[in-house]
């Protein structure tokens, strides 16, 4: 269960950094 939460958060981070990177 906290390793799915984790990866959830891992996964928005990215989506923001890739954001931020294009």
């Amino acid at each position: 269960m906290l390793f799915s939460i984790l990866l959830l958060d891992v996964l928005r981070v990215d989506s923001k950094v890739f954001s931020i990177a294009e």
